[in-house]
């Protein structure tokens, strides 16, 4: 089951990479044709400068962070990272940033945690893109927030535990079998 959900997170992580690309190769690729696609993302969507200040942050990025559109413009993308991790991050995307054009998850499709404007920490994952947008080198950063499925994961695990104790105390059990081996 992880493997499928892994398959799903990967594909739908290509389509976004897809959208993305179909920006770039318009005629005039600007800020305003970026922020027409990034409105109607479920997905946060981020463009930061090589300063890595916020030039595009999507309605979907201003629920997941709990920061207004407004408030985020011009500011670090620091703040939506834990403060232990922004020095090695900021090293990460510089590093990322000497390649000529590309995108890549950061460190495959893994998750991460990001920073609520409430200090809640939320495991994501993400995946940066660097390109040129009004013939400026800029960073764009697709993240999904991870927390609804932890959630279900972790009450999943809770309600398996509970079935184990409540089949100990009951004295019976379950077993699974293969019948395509029969």
């Amino acid at each position: 089951m992880r493997q499928i959900e892994l398959e799903l997170q990967v594909e739908e992580l290509r389509l976004a990479k897809e959208q993305l690309e179909l920006v770039k190769q318009t005629q005039a690729p600007d800020t305003r044709a970026i922020q027409s696609l990034a409105e109607g993302a479920m997905d946060a969507i981020i463009v930061a400068d090589t300063h890595l200040r916020v030039i595009l942050f999507n309605p979907a990025a201003a629920l997941i962070f709990g920061v207004p559109v407004e408030e985020a413009m011009g500011g670090s993308i620091d703040r939506f990272l834990p403060a232990r991790f922004r020095q090695a991050h900021e090293g990460q995307v510089r590093d990322f940033g000497e390649l000529k054009r590309g995108t890549r998850p950061m460190g495959k499709v893994c998750e991460i945690l990001g920073l609520r404007a409430n200090g809640e920490e939320f495991p994501a994952e993400a995946v940066i893109s660097n390109l040129e947008i009004d013939g400026q080198k800029t960073y764009a950063i697709i993240l999904r927030d991870l927390s609804e499925r932890s959630r279900v994961k972790e009450d999943l695990r809770a309600s398996n535990s509970r079935l184990v104790d409540a089949q100990s105390v009951a004295k019976v059990g379950s077993w699974e079998t293969d019948l395509s081996n029969l």
